[in-house]
């Protein structure tokens, strides 16, 4: 994950918070899990799963009403955060 703008947090299950700022890069691999917020303390709202399916924490598909363009996913196109 690049962070090319704004400001996030990278919150591993197993592991302290990391603030991630502009030029920031994190390399995450599985099978562990993560949450990327922008407060270490806000709760999940998408669960990424095997395969890049997306859904809300109760399954409903997300796929295509976050999809935002090429390598662009989320709820709105001129966020603070771009990743």
């Amino acid at each position: 994950m690049a962070l090319v703008s704004g400001t996030a947090w990278l919150v591993p299950d197993d592991a302290d918070a990391v603030a991630l700022r502009l030029g920031d890069v994190a390399v995450l691999r599985g099978p562990d899990g993560y949450l990327v917020a922008d407060d270490p303390a806000t709760p999940p709202q998408v669960v990424i799963h095997p395969g890049q399916r997306c859904t809300t924490l109760h399954g409903e598909p997300l796929t295509e009403s976050m999809a935002l363009g090429v390598r662009t996913w989320g709820t709105g196109p001129h966020g603070s955060t771009v990743g």
